[in-house]
């Protein structure tokens, strides 16, 4: 990794917001891919994909609805997606 950390990681590299969502340390550093559902990690990535193009697009991506920390998981990686840590 080049430079200072974000924080926008947690322990295991998942990012701790994905889709049209940013982190409030990196506002424009967008994820897309990083969750397993059922109906498939393409299918999801291209979703993900098209919500940031969308959110880019009219300037207005969403912000996390709190500040995540370090250690914090996304709401995916809780539910399902990803085994345990």
């Amino acid at each position: 990794m080049v430079g200072q950390p974000l924080g926008v990681l947690d322990e295991a590299g998942h990012p701790l917001a994905v889709g049209a969502q940013h982190h409030p340390a990196a506002p424009r550093l967008h994820f897309a891919g990083y969750t397993n559902p059922l109906t498939g990690v393409l299918r999801q990535a291209g979703i993900e994909a098209r919500a940031i193009a969308h959110a880019l697009q009219r300037g207005n991506t969403r912000a996390t609805l709190r500040t995540p920390q370090l250690g914090d998981r996304t709401a995916d990686a809780l539910n399902k997606g990803h085994a345990p840590s």
